[in-house]
């Protein structure tokens, strides 16, 4: 509705990445610590989320990420590195980086018609740029991954009360 220009959330199964891409707006999920959270009740459940931004370009993103960012004492994972750093152009030389290409797992992710061809498209871009890409499909079964993530879920959704005493 271009009601606001950034805005921040939370991420543990895509809450930042996914209704941001249904709205046509960037969700960016941090790696844990990049965003220091507090207050935190428990650090092992605080490493399965993390806080985040979303815009509307990637600038914003990049800059709301740099207000984000940053240590905080009260958080004992949090990183230390400048966030100012998000900021800086994204210009940069591309060669030898490594992604890994997961796509829609050999049909077991649902996706819409004409995403797994422009996402194999940007592949493509990142690799005349010099950027190594695999397929990174793990060898277990998907489907016991969904079962372990709810299980976990439901803990950290039905036992909170467990754990705020």
């Amino acid at each position: 509705a271009r009601l606001l220009p950034v805005a921040d959330g939370s991420d543990f199964g895509g809450s930042l990445r996914n209704p941001a891409a249904f709205c046509n707006v960037l969700g960016f999920r941090p790696s844990v610590g990049r965003v220091p959270r507090w207050p935190a009740v428990d650090v092992f459940y605080q490493q399965f989320g993390t806080d985040g931004p979303m815009a509307r370009t990637v600038t914003d993103l990049a800059r709301l990420l740099a207000i984000q960012a940053g240590r905080d004492v009260r958080d004992a994972l949090s990183l230390d590195d400048d966030p100012a750093r998000f900021t800086q152009p994204l210009d940069a030389d591309l060669r030898g980086k490594r992604i890994a290409w997961v796509g829609d797992w050999d049909g077991y992710l649902a996706t819409e018609p004409g995403v797994l061809a422009l996402g194999e498209a940007a592949l493509g871009t990142l690799r005349s740029l010099g950027c190594e890409v695999d397929a990174a499909l793990p060898a277990f079964d998907p489907a016991r991954i969904w079962r372990i993530w709810l299980a976990h879920r439901h803990l950290l959704a039905g036992g909170a009360a467990l754990v705020h005493y």
